[in-house]
């Protein structure tokens, strides 16, 4: 597609950028598309404003009267009746928002089943050490330069941390970019490995925070590295 203002992506695309799915060439497109088309960037916006409100939900206890699943579902069910005149992608918004809400209220209410599980989760990843040790740009003649992230993971549990995805997210531009998946640390283990994301040519370390987040069969395990 096209990443002329007057011809627009897709609101499952603006999704699948802010989950970090697409492709490094094409999420470079999109973020260039933003800058011309309003249209795109309330898109994403509106993503980022129901993905940031479901995330808050899913951490509230669960609700305690049915009724209030019933309002929300409403809610969404007004706001797809009101902008039915509007252009197509509401439509498509309106659906995933009520999507979201019931997928959050099913996630709160099984959180609310599970607090015995929760606690000993809390437990496990307590006796898990994870350090981010060196933020880096590396340079060869032979490869594209790569941000490398130096992680240290030390299981201290007597059972193995299951590890089913790893993240990274920087000042550079990358939000939440997988680098990893599927890694096992055994017991009394030290893992040490180098993640690294390709950079462009010219890029240097910003200040600021860089973070590296791994997705666990327990929860999710976060570590960072603020450079000065």
């Amino acid at each position: 597609m096209s990443t002329r203002a007057s011809e627009h992506y897709a609101p499952q695309e603006w999704s699948a950028y802010l989950d970090g799915e697409q492709p490094a060439a094409r999420r470079d497109a999109m973020r260039e598309h933003l800058r011309d088309c309003p249209s795109c960037a309330a898109i994403l916006r509106s993503f980022e404003a129901v993905q940031s409100g479901a995330e808050q939900l899913a951490q509230q206890p669960a609700p305690d009267q049915p009724q209030l699943r019933t309002r929300l579902v409403a809610v969404g069910a007004a706001m797809i009746e009101q902008n039915r005149s509007r252009q197509r992608w509401w439509l498509w918004l309106g659906a995933f928002l009520i999507t979201v809400i019931l997928a959050s209220l099913a996630a709160a209410l099984w959180h609310g089943m599970m607090q015995p599980r929760v606690a000993k989760t809390a437990v496990v990843a307590s006796k898990v050490q994870v350090t981010l040790d060196r933020v880096l740009i590396t340079r060869y003649f032979v490869e594209p330069p790569s941000l490398e992230y130096d992680l240290t993971i030390h299981n201290s549990d007597t059972r193995p941390l299951e590890v089913i995805r790893v993240i990274v997210s920087d000042p550079l531009g990358e939000k939440e970019c997988p680098v990893a998946s599927a890694l096992r640390v055994e017991p009394g283990q030290t893992f040490q490995r180098v993640f690294k994301r390709p950079v462009s040519e010219d890029a240097q370390l910003r200040p600021g925070s860089y973070r590296i987040l791994l997705e666990t069969s327990d929860g999710r395990l976060v570590a960072e590295k603020l450079v000065p």
